[in-house]
């Protein structure tokens, strides 16, 4: 009997062993997955961060920054170099009136930037014209002001009751400090400028946002051949049209975060190339998806706006 039970003892006592051992190596199994997930998760991670590394160009924008400061160009001699004409050939604000459009007009299509800046403590619309934003941003709390070089919009604004300043916008952004501003708005001011004093644009827009700050920049479509090619020649101080992807990729490359492009102002269906309709057959169904295509590059949206995170 006490071999029967000796043998009993033997084989639970190798049965436990036997649970532990399988425990044990399940254990293991499990840590050892645990450790390959985490491992190529890291792995994963480093590949998004030398594709972010790689997407903001660092070396180059590194090397640009450094040709910037020996150039060692002083801000009262970019200033006057970057700027758009103080005193444009013509009564601008009559030529806003008949060729922009009405103040209301005007109003309806920047109540976007509303939305955008709800919260801001301080917006400063560079170029500020009529001052259509102001007036939005006045309507729903938000502090604003504006910057111009045109005395007639400066008189304007002033008699509207709101905050203008009289002055170069570029000399103007140059002289806040970091922080002073949360909110910049450009509108309609880029294809005013050489391609240099848009990326001097950007690059202290930049410098001057905190973090959390907000660039807007709205100008002309010219993926739209009506807006781009017709519309943009009407305006005498416009120098060039600036596409999305180049003004997209100034602000990628100056650092802000997070940019998108809103595409705005869609010409009405009634000015566009009408369709046959499906109903008049295969032909005319085939016609309909080139006149869509027609409509997409000739009456393409009018504007678009950058609007890009610090």
């Amino acid at each position: 009997r006490r071999d029967v039970f000796d043998v009993q003892q033997r084989r639970a006592a190798a049965d436990g062993a036997d649970v532990w051992a399988r425990a044990a190596m399940a254990a293991e199994a499990a840590a050892r997955e645990g450790a390959q997930r985490e491992a190529r998760t890291f792995l994963l991670r480093i590949e998004e961060i030398e594709q972010s590394l790689e997407h903001l160009q660092l070396p180059s924008r590194l090397a640009r920054l450094e040709r910037v400061r020996q150039l060692n160009a002083t801000p009262a001699a970019i200033a006057s170099s970057l700027s758009p004409s103080t005193e444009p050939p013509l009564d601008y604000l009559a030529f806003e009136a008949r060729f922009r459009g009405s103040e209301e007009t005007i109003r309806a299509r920047q109540q976007v930037y509303v939305d955008l800046l709800a919260g801001r403590r301080q917006v400063v619309d560079l170029g500020c014209g009529r001052g259509e934003l102001v007036t939005l941003l006045a309507q729903a709390a938000i502090p604003a002001y504006g910057v111009d070089t045109n005395a007639d919009f400066v008189d304007l604004l002033a008699e509207k009751g709101l905050k203008v300043v009289r002055q170069d916008l570029m000399r103007h952004l140059e002289e806040l400090s970091t922080g002073d501003v949360d909110g910049i708005v450009v509108s309609h001011v880029v294809e005013h400028l050489p391609p240099h004093a848009v990326s001097h644009l950007i690059e202290t827009a930049w410098q001057k946002l905190p973090e959390g700050g907000l660039l807007i920049m709205e100008t002309p479509n010219p993926e739209s051949l009506v807006a781009g090619s017709i519309n943009f020649h009407r305006d005498p101080t416009h120098l060039r049209p600036v596409h999305p992807d180049t003004l997209s990729f100034i602000c990628e490359s100056t650092g802000f975060s997070s940019v998108e492009v809103l595409r705005l102002s869609p010409v009405p269906d009634s000015d566009r190339l009408p369709l046959a309709g499906s109903e008049a057959g295969p032909l005319a169904a085939h016609l309909d998806r080139v006149v869509v295509r027609l409509n997409e590059l000739i009456y393409g949206f009018q504007d678009y706006a950058v609007v890009a995170r610090r």
